[in-house]
């Protein structure tokens, strides 16, 4: 098992793929959904995205399913080994790292845009259920 430095840092750059990968998707959604209306623009991202899943996030998690609605975001996660998941810690580092892009931070405080957060183990056990709908104040 890796040192507790080393797995921070590895959870730390899976994060930032996984930002960049919801952030995409999310400016995609702006940009597509002006040219040819929001609900077909969502769907046609959220197929795109439902096509790469599973989608291994780290060694522990991996996103399952996906769901885009107007207003609202949705990702479901599968994680392998439950002890090695902190739910507090998990929700810290994906509000933050909805926080820190632009066009999230802009969506959630202008546009009331929220991201939902469902982890379970892959027996279904729930693990954690969140909701990022506010951002802190710098």
């Amino acid at each position: 098992m890796p040192d507790k430095n080393s797995y921070t840092s590895l959870r730390k750059r899976d994060w930032v793929v996984l930002t960049v990968f919801i952030a995409a998707g999310a400016v995609g959604y702006g940009v597509y959904s002006e040219w040819i209306g929001p609900e077909v623009g969502l769907r046609r991202i959220e197929g795109n995205m439902k096509s790469n899943l599973p989608l291994r996030i780290d060694p522990n998690k991996a996103l399952v399913d996906v769901k885009y609605e107007r207003n609202h975001s949705s990702y479901w996660y599968v994680v392998n080994n439950a002890d090695q998941f902190d739910p507090q810690e998990t929700a810290r580092q994906v509000q933050d790292g909805l926080c820190s892009d632009a066009e999230n931070l802009r969506a959630i405080k202008k546009g009331g845009f929220s991201y939902e957060y469902h982890y379970k183990t892959k027996e279904g056990r729930a693990l954690a259920d969140f909701k990022v709908s506010t951002c802190p104040e710098d």
